[in-house]
């Protein structure tokens, strides 16, 4: 009888903590970047604002970036305490994050197209709840470590304004054949996602510096995008259950069979019967 009302005040509990109110003063609201008080690199975008909310099932952050004039928007959930998965430039990303006595930090493994990628922020509120810092090291492949703190100053909650919708790609990007109404703010995720599911870089199917131009891997892919558009529609009812992973498993050539057993490094030799 004791066990079954002990879930119960566990899950309580649990909810409770997730949803009382972060160190160091209010996380929740609108914040703005403040890029000349931020440690910064010169690629970081010009403008950035993020708007966070605390609720009982942890903490969802929604950033907006604006890179070369289109905004960009991100989602990402995380509950303290646990493993949570978000969807970062078409990669899926798996994050641990916790309150601690400084703030929240977030420790997050993912890929960057073919590059593993770790991640450690700490979100910290200033004691008078008006300033957010985000103290950020990142790690991509071979690509040296990156440090940057971010400042953010809190905004009214009317500046928010949630990005409009991006146009489609093929009104952003040229020479776009396929993917012509996917929306252009996915476009370069989803060639994240072809470049780890092939275990290639850009430039095996791009010209650097010339990504319209087509080459005969780039015509192949439209095939391909085809072939795989056709077995979810008619197969699967529309349901995205093919990839470019299913076959390919980080090889720009697929398997058409199972790998052979290894055979031994040498073939033992018959032995000489007894005597002879």
């Amino acid at each position: 009888m004791r066990i079954r009302f002990l879930f119960p005040s566990l899950l309580a509990v649990t909810l409770t903590a997730l949803a009382a109110p972060a160190p160091h003063g209010p996380f929740a609201g609108v914040w703005k970047l403040d890029r000349p008080a931020s440690q910064i690199p010169r690629f970081a975008p010009a403008y950035a604002e993020v708007k966070i909310s605390l609720h009982a099932t942890g903490v969802t952050l929604i950033t907006q970036s604006k890179f070369r004039n289109q905004i960009e928007q991100q989602k990402l959930k995380y509950l303290p305490g646990w493993v949570t998965s978000n969807g970062v430039y078409g990669d899926i990303s798996k994050s641990r994050s916790a309150w601690t006595p400084e703030g929240l930090a977030i420790l997050t493994v993912g890929h960057f197209g073919n590059l593993l990628t770790h991640t450690r922020q700490l979100w910290q509120v200033s004691a008078d709840g008006q300033r957010l810092t985000l103290d950020l090291n990142s790690q991509m492949g071979h690509f040296p470590a990156l440090h940057a703190v971010e400042i953010y100053t809190r905004q009214p909650a009317s500046a928010w304004h949630a990005a409009p919708p991006p146009p489609p790609a093929a009104k952003a990007f040229r020479n776009i054949q396929v993917l012509k109404t996917l929306p252009a703010n996915q476009l370069i995720p989803m060639m994240h996602l072809f470049a780890q599911s092939l275990g290639v870089e850009c430039t095996f199917c791009h010209i650097q510096h010339h990504f319209d131009k087509d080459t005969k891997h780039k015509i192949r892919a439209r095939q391909m995008l085809r072939m795989v558009a056709m077995i979810n529609r008619t197969t699967f009812n529309n349901h995205q259950r093919v990839s470019c992973w299913t076959c390919h498993r980080g090889s720009a050539k697929p398997q058409g069979l199972p790998p052979l057993p290894h055979l031994p490094f040498s073939i033992p030799q018959p032995q000489p019967a007894h005597g002879k």
